[in-house]
């Protein structure tokens, strides 16, 4: 069956994006200039933005133009979730720690969800809730893409929200994301890093993220030890 004009108009765009010919917030020509450039009707190019507009690739915005999609994120803010006072409106501050950047192998839950690839990149990083407690989390991504990682010295992310370094440095914005959560005890390796003994029970917490063409970009596990603190989800 042969592929809609405005689906092979829209992957060429994409694979721009993707080649970083297009960066996050960059302005797409306008409807008229694309569909002079491409030798395609104003209706197919119309057709094909919107569609990537609905994908999250592109924001489209009324008076202004067409821009590839931005998932940058207020230094201040954590980008999935945050911690409140107990009057439910405050945010509590956080420090993030960037504890390393390894190597890992193919084997692991990260594969599931990232697909096949000879290795893994981890990093392990930990958040310091406003000096009360600490989280703990492992951000997984596929190997040969994000190699050059290995590379940086894990004090280069002081400071840094990693997904907005993702997608400034390789071009893989968090489009949308899938949550899982379980409550059970903390795995051993974790309970010393979030200071609690033991087989302390606590929250499980996956994170899947997806990027351009609905892709699998970033695996991730957080573990929560108990709080009191209000958890709020963005």
């Amino acid at each position: 069956m042969t592929e809609p004009i405005y689906l092979r108009l829209a992957n060429r765009i994409v694979q721009r994006i993707e080649a970083g010919e297009l960066r996050p917030g960059a302005q797409l020509p306008s409807e008229a200039k694309l569909a002079e450039l491409e030798s395609v009707s104003l209706g197919t190019v119309q057709r094909s933005l919107n569609h990537l507009a609905e994908s999250g690739v592109l924001v489209r915005r009324h008076g202004r133009g067409t821009f590839v999609a931005s998932a940058e994120t207020p230094a201040q803010d954590l980008k999935h979730f945050r911690f409140l006072d107990q009057d439910g409106e405050t945010i509590l501050p956080v420090t993030s720690t960037l504890l390393a950047i390894e190597h890992v192998g193919p084997a692991g839950p990260w594969a599931a969800f990232l697909g096949a690839a000879p290795f893994f990149v981890l990093l392990r990083r930990l958040l310091d809730v406003n000096g009360e407690f600490k989280v703990y989390s492992e951000l997984t991504l596929a190997g040969p893409r994000f190699e050059a990682l290995l590379a940086l010295d894990p004090k280069a992310f002081d400071g840094v929200l990693i997904r907005d370094y993702l997608t400034q440095h390789f071009n893989c914005p968090t489009l949308s994301v899938e949550q899982r959560m379980t409550v059970g005890p903390l795995p051993p390796r974790v309970c010393p890093l979030v200071e609690v003994p033991r087989e302390t029970s606590g929250l499980h917490w996956e994170l899947m993220a997806r990027s351009y063409r609905d892709q699998p970009a970033i695996y991730q596990r957080v573990y929560l030890p108990p709080s009191d603190r209000p958890l709020q989800i963005i």
